[in-house]
Protein backbone atom coordinates (compact mmCIF):
# COMPACT_ATOMS: atom_id res chain seq x y z
CA UNK A 1 0.00 0.00 0.00
CA UNK A 2 1.22 3.63 -0.78
CA UNK A 3 2.16 5.56 2.24
CA UNK A 4 1.68 9.17 0.23
CA UNK A 5 -0.39 10.03 3.67
CA UNK A 6 0.69 12.97 5.85
CA UNK A 7 1.29 11.82 9.46
CA UNK A 8 -1.26 13.00 12.03
CA UNK A 9 -4.44 12.38 9.93
CA UNK A 10 -7.02 9.52 9.82
CA UNK A 11 -5.90 8.78 6.38
CA UNK A 12 -2.40 8.05 7.62
CA UNK A 13 -3.21 6.32 10.99
CA UNK A 14 -5.96 3.57 8.80
CA UNK A 15 -2.84 3.26 6.30
CA UNK A 16 -0.46 2.39 9.25
CA UNK A 17 -3.38 -0.27 10.77
CA UNK A 18 -4.05 -1.71 7.68
CA UNK A 19 -0.23 -2.22 6.84
CA UNK A 20 0.31 -4.14 10.35
CA UNK A 21 -2.62 -6.30 9.35
CA UNK A 22 -0.91 -7.03 6.61
CA UNK A 23 2.54 -7.43 8.18
CA UNK A 24 1.02 -9.93 10.69
CA UNK A 25 -0.77 -11.86 7.81
CA UNK A 26 2.09 -12.17 5.41
CA UNK A 27 5.10 -13.26 8.73
CA UNK A 28 2.69 -14.94 11.03
CA UNK A 29 -0.08 -16.36 9.16
CA UNK A 30 -2.92 -14.32 11.20
CA UNK A 31 -4.06 -11.03 12.23
CA UNK A 32 -4.98 -9.97 15.05
CA UNK A 33 -6.65 -6.12 15.19
CA UNK A 34 -5.66 -5.40 19.12
CA UNK A 35 -1.90 -6.20 18.32
CA UNK A 36 -2.28 -4.50 15.54
CA UNK A 37 -3.51 -1.34 17.15
CA UNK A 38 -0.84 -1.90 20.28
CA UNK A 39 2.36 -1.72 17.95
CA UNK A 40 1.35 1.30 15.66
CA UNK A 41 3.81 4.15 15.59
CA UNK A 42 6.48 1.80 17.61
CA UNK A 43 9.66 3.50 18.93
CA UNK A 44 12.58 1.10 18.44
CA UNK A 45 13.14 -1.11 21.34
CA UNK A 46 17.15 -1.78 20.73
CA UNK A 47 18.69 1.15 23.06
CA UNK A 48 17.41 0.98 26.13
CA UNK A 49 20.76 3.02 27.74
CA UNK A 50 19.86 2.47 31.51
CA UNK A 51 16.68 1.51 32.09
CA UNK A 52 17.96 -2.26 33.31
CA UNK A 53 19.48 -0.09 36.29
CA UNK A 54 17.23 2.14 36.80
CA UNK A 55 14.35 -0.09 36.84
CA UNK A 56 16.15 -1.99 39.85
CA UNK A 57 16.42 1.38 41.68
CA UNK A 58 12.70 1.81 41.10
CA UNK A 59 11.52 -1.54 42.02
CA UNK A 60 13.92 -1.44 45.23
CA UNK A 61 12.51 2.34 46.03
CA UNK A 62 9.28 1.04 46.04
CA UNK A 63 9.92 -1.90 48.37
CA UNK A 64 11.62 0.62 50.59
CA UNK A 65 8.18 2.79 50.95
CA UNK A 66 10.61 6.16 49.07
CA UNK A 67 7.25 7.34 47.49
CA UNK A 68 4.86 7.23 49.86
CA UNK A 69 3.63 3.79 52.27
CA UNK A 70 1.21 3.29 49.92
CA UNK A 71 2.87 2.97 47.04
CA UNK A 72 3.18 -0.91 45.85
CA UNK A 73 3.82 -3.33 43.39
CA UNK A 74 0.44 -4.46 42.62
CA UNK A 75 1.02 -7.64 40.19
CA UNK A 76 3.67 -8.83 37.70
CA UNK A 77 2.55 -9.96 34.69
CA UNK A 78 4.61 -11.97 32.81
CA UNK A 79 5.82 -12.88 28.93
CA UNK A 80 5.25 -16.93 27.68
CA UNK A 81 8.71 -17.30 28.65
CA UNK A 82 8.30 -16.52 32.67
CA UNK A 83 10.17 -12.81 32.23
CA UNK A 84 8.01 -9.65 33.39
CA UNK A 85 5.97 -8.33 30.99
CA UNK A 86 4.46 -5.16 32.87
CA UNK A 87 4.81 -4.18 36.11
CA UNK A 88 1.31 -3.11 37.61
CA UNK A 89 2.23 -0.18 40.78
CA UNK A 90 -0.27 1.10 42.44
CA UNK A 91 -1.40 2.77 46.06
CA UNK A 92 -5.11 1.89 45.96
CA UNK A 93 -5.05 -1.29 44.55
CA UNK A 94 -6.85 -3.30 41.69
CA UNK A 95 -10.15 -1.53 40.49
CA UNK A 96 -12.14 -1.41 37.56
CA UNK A 97 -11.70 1.08 35.46
CA UNK A 98 -13.75 3.60 33.33
CA UNK A 99 -10.87 4.41 31.42
CA UNK A 100 -7.32 3.84 30.61
CA UNK A 101 -4.56 6.36 29.60
CA UNK A 102 -1.89 5.02 26.79
CA UNK A 103 1.70 6.62 27.46
CA UNK A 104 4.48 6.51 25.60
CA UNK A 105 8.07 7.33 25.96
CA UNK A 106 11.80 5.79 24.54
CA UNK A 107 12.51 2.65 25.59
CA UNK A 108 15.61 4.22 27.79
CA UNK A 109 12.99 6.62 29.98
CA UNK A 110 10.57 3.79 31.30
CA UNK A 111 11.50 3.65 34.38
CA UNK A 112 12.87 7.23 34.82
CA UNK A 113 9.60 7.44 34.02
CA UNK A 114 7.74 5.66 36.60
CA UNK A 115 10.14 7.14 39.26
CA UNK A 116 8.75 10.71 37.97
CA UNK A 117 5.20 9.64 38.32
CA UNK A 118 5.99 7.43 41.70
CA UNK A 119 7.22 11.00 43.34
CA UNK A 120 4.50 13.25 41.61
CA UNK A 121 1.24 11.46 42.88
CA UNK A 122 3.02 10.19 45.70
CA UNK A 123 0.19 8.87 48.40
CA UNK A 124 -2.60 9.94 45.92
CA UNK A 125 -4.65 7.47 44.45
CA UNK A 126 -3.31 5.74 41.16
CA UNK A 127 -2.53 2.48 39.27
CA UNK A 128 -0.25 2.51 36.14
CA UNK A 129 1.06 -0.50 34.42
CA UNK A 130 4.73 0.31 32.73
CA UNK A 131 6.69 -2.32 30.12
CA UNK A 132 9.57 -4.28 31.83
CA UNK A 133 12.94 -3.76 30.50
CA UNK A 134 12.96 -7.15 30.26
CA UNK A 135 9.72 -7.15 27.41
CA UNK A 136 11.08 -6.90 23.95
CA UNK A 137 7.74 -5.95 23.22
CA UNK A 138 6.75 -3.78 20.32
CA UNK A 139 3.50 -2.23 21.55
CA UNK A 140 3.70 1.22 20.98
CA UNK A 141 2.39 2.42 24.76
CA UNK A 142 4.79 1.97 27.45
CA UNK A 143 2.54 2.76 29.97
CA UNK A 144 -1.32 2.38 30.67
CA UNK A 145 -2.95 4.34 33.67
CA UNK A 146 -5.80 2.70 34.94
CA UNK A 147 -8.79 5.79 35.95
CA UNK A 148 -12.27 5.36 37.69
CA UNK A 149 -14.07 8.42 36.61
CA UNK A 150 -14.24 10.19 39.94
CA UNK A 151 -9.94 10.22 39.71
CA UNK A 152 -9.81 11.08 35.69
CA UNK A 153 -9.53 14.69 36.08
CA UNK A 154 -7.05 14.13 39.11
CA UNK A 155 -4.53 11.77 37.12
CA UNK A 156 -4.77 13.84 34.17
CA UNK A 157 -3.58 17.03 36.19
CA UNK A 158 -1.14 14.53 37.37
CA UNK A 159 0.19 13.40 34.41
CA UNK A 160 0.62 17.06 33.37
CA UNK A 161 2.18 17.77 36.25
CA UNK A 162 4.94 14.74 35.55
CA UNK A 163 5.49 15.83 32.46
CA UNK A 164 6.12 19.82 33.29
CA UNK A 165 8.58 18.96 36.37
CA UNK A 166 10.30 16.01 34.00
CA UNK A 167 10.08 16.95 30.60
CA UNK A 168 12.67 15.19 29.50
CA UNK A 169 11.42 11.41 30.50
CA UNK A 170 8.45 11.80 28.18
Amino acid sequence: MANNNKSNTLDYAIDQYINALIYQQQNYGFINSYSALTSLSSLDISYKGNNERNEEIFLQNIKNHKYGQKAKIEYVQKNSNGTPAFYHVSTNGCKRPDYRIYLNCEPQNVALLADSFARVFGDDSYYFKFNSNQSNSRRSEQFVFYVSSDDLNGVCQKIQLTHSKYPRTF
